[in-house]
């Protein structure tokens, strides 16, 4: 099956392959499924499949996208917690560093 000939039409190669944005492909491939051209393009042997498929993917997309963003937020809630956990941190050092200053002075007031 690995070795089996492609279709003439997978042959082709593009000439210039572009990246696009998860969220642009979503958008636009929820528009190609909706419109007429999608059942015209994808008509005869297999289409249903092709685009069952490509609502899959249009999900999955759709998914990993949420994921991220919320991977994202969470990690800026937890880079913000940190951040304020070192504060915290820094502000007892520096009290208890004044503390211990203070002892010192009184050590060598008495001696």
């Amino acid at each position: 099956m690995d070795l089996a000939p492609l279709p003439a039409p997978l042959h082709l190669r593009p000439l210039r392959i572009r990246p696009v944005p998860s969220s642009s492909a979503i958008i636009e491939m929820q528009r190609f499924l909706a419109d007429k051209t999608a059942t015209r393009v994808l008509s005869g042997s297999g289409a249903s499949a092709i685009k069952e498929a490509l609502v899959r993917l249009v999900k999955r997309l759709e998914q990993e996208q949420l994921e991220a963003s919320s991977a994202a937020g969470a990690q800026v809630e937890s880079n913000s917690s940190s951040s304020e956990k070192g504060k915290k941190r820094k502000v007892t050092e520096l009290v208890s560093d004044s503390t211990k200053d203070k002892k010192r002075s009184k050590k060598h007031k008495k001696a």
